[in-house]
């Protein structure tokens, strides 16, 4: 993403806003974070520099969850179904913790399709519908840098910047977007954690490697 020294902010600010317990002291450090960045107008996600995952699975050394989406159940609208199975993860604190950074996004039926997930039109109407049921992404994606912006371009209006066969990378246009959606992300897991009574031992590192994998991918 382009946005002059934006990784250091952005770590920052994903620590700021998923750490704090403070509601007046994040909103007053989320502004002056903001105030740091408000000559940029746009994010320019770089996936395809990490076409293998840069870290384990974090949570408690269990293996990758291959959270599938077939193409039928996007192309019927099935979000309802979608939505409750992501349901079934976040319904105890056993199975969050279970869960924890542990989900890969794999988009099954589209391997003959050239574009990006995120050019694909009913791909994100269908992920931004879902996500308006069920926003606790940040718990539960891996965070690797492939999969965080996957999920970033997915929610914000971006489009394709082709760079060279191994790099392709998405521009968030409107920069005030992609702070509104890590901010309601962030929030979002902020919300199960309490629910959940999630200690800091858990919620801690967590946070960690969020902030390292969307530092990442900001160019």
């Amino acid at each position: 993403m382009t946005l002059g020294l934006a990784p250091n902010s952005l770590v920052d600010f994903m620590r700021m806003m998923l750490s704090s317990q403070n509601a007046s002291v994040a909103l007053a450090e989320k502004r002056k974070t903001r105030g740091t960045l408000s000559q940029p107008t746009e994010w320019i996600l770089d996936r395809s520099l990490y076409p293998v995952p840069t870290m384990p699975a974090p949570a408690l050394n269990a293996a990758p969850i291959d959270f599938v989406i077939q193409r039928e159940e996007i192309e019927a609208g099935a979000v309802g179904a979608f939505v409750d199975r992501l349901m079934r993860l976040s319904d105890t604190q056993d199975k969050c913790i279970g869960a924890m950074q542990r989900l890969d996004l794999v988009f099954a039926g589209y391997e003959g399709d050239s574009r990006e997930v995120h050019q694909i039109p009913e791909v994100f109407t269908f992920m931004r519908e879902a996500h308006a049921f069920w926003p606790y992404w940040l718990h539960f994606l891996r965070p690797t840098p492939d999969q965080l912006a996957v999920l970033i371009l997915l929610l914000c209006d971006s489009n394709l910047v082709q760079g060279d066969k191994l790099r392709v990378q998405g521009r968030v246009a409107d920069a005030q977007q992609v702070w509104d959606c890590l901010g309601e992300l962030a929030r979002a897991s902020m919300t199960l954690h309490a629910g959940m009574r999630l200690s800091d031992k858990h919620v801690r590192p967590m946070i960690q490697r969020i902030a390292d994998g969307i530092g990442q991918i900001v160019i």
